[in-house]
């Protein structure tokens, strides 16, 4: 039980904290699309939240 709540818990924390830089940059630019910026950013946190 404990088990699945740490992971559950771990799998919404990295929800929450790619949710949040995600709108932080549609919020930073939101009339210059900037695709380096944005590929950096999944190619950065992606693998964080596989891990």
């Amino acid at each position: 039980m404990i088990v699945l709540e740490l992971l559950l818990g771990a799998i919404l924390g990295a929800v929450f904290v790619s949710g949040t830089i995600y709108f932080a940059m549609r919020l930073k630019t939101p009339s210059l699309p900037q695709p380096q910026e944005g590929s950096r950013s999944q190619t950065v946190y992606g693998p964080r939240t596989g891990i």
